[in-house]
């Protein structure tokens, strides 16, 4: 059982994996949130089991609903295994799947999210919240999946992983080779693109201040950004 955060998330960063499963002979399901459920998901072959969950923001009472609904249904299903990744699958997936008598719970931290890397008082105190729910959601866990060193080395020296040898290093979710292969350089000016959505966290900021220092020397050159909006996010840009 895959818990995700997004039904897009599921389809763009995981089919491949879920394809790779399948051709394993195992017997995959995925619990996707509600509120942003689309109907291509169900392309992906594979059970979907929609369930509420509100993916901003920290409400006691509807994160609740969530650990309460992952448990129904995964007592229900009774999965060998359950992965899952960004904060919430993680966090009440893991305490849901512990509840549930799951054998297996697998995590992936695939970053650390705004309240992380955005200082203020208010991140400050949330950061405290956040991290104690980590410690005791992936203490359940068997193996606790990493794409980046150094969120690695953040949940280490928070105690948000008490448990190092958990730990396993990836690098990144891939790209597709043979959908996305290497194609030459298009005549004219140096172009740049930035693929990602538009959230101060991806780096948005970055590129542009990079677009105004390059251009005062090279006028010609172009820079591009591709990447949906979600009005939902905090940090989200759209200038």
């Amino acid at each position: 059982m895959i818990l995700a955060g997004n039904a897009r998330s599921l389809i763009a960063n995981r089919a491949d994996l879920i394809r790779d499963m399948r051709a394993a002979g195992l017997d995959v399901a995925a619990a996707v949130p509600t509120a942003d459920y689309l109907p291509e998901v169900e392309e992906l072959g594979i059970t979907i089991y929609p369930v509420e969950m509100g993916r901003t923001g920290i409400n006691p009472l509807h994160d609740l609903k969530y650990l309460l609904a992952l448990r129904k249904l995964l007592r229900r299903v009774r999965p060998h295994a359950v992965f899952g990744y960004t904060i919430k699958p993680v966090v009440y997936g893991s305490l849901a799947a512990r509840m549930a008598g799951v054998p297996q719970i697998y995590s992936m931290i695939t970053g650390l999210g705004h309240v992380f890397t955005t200082e203020n008082a208010r991140n400050r105190r949330l950061q405290k919240v956040i991290a104690l729910l980590y410690r005791s959601g992936l203490a359940a866990n068997r193996k606790v999946f990493f794409q980046n060193p150094d969120d690695l080395q953040e949940f280490i020296d928070r105690s948000m992983l008490k448990d190092r040898s958990k730990a396993v290093r990836t690098y990144g979710s891939g790209v597709d080779m043979q959908r996305f292969s290497r194609e030459p350089l298009p005549d004219g000016p140096a172009t740049f693109l930035f693929i990602g959505r538009l959230l101060t966290e991806k780096g948005v900021a970055e590129f542009c201040e990079a677009a105004r220092q390059l251009r005062a020397e090279f006028p010609e050159a172009r820079f591009i950004a591709v990447g949906p909006h979600d009005p939902n996010l905090p940090h989200r840009r759209v200038e």
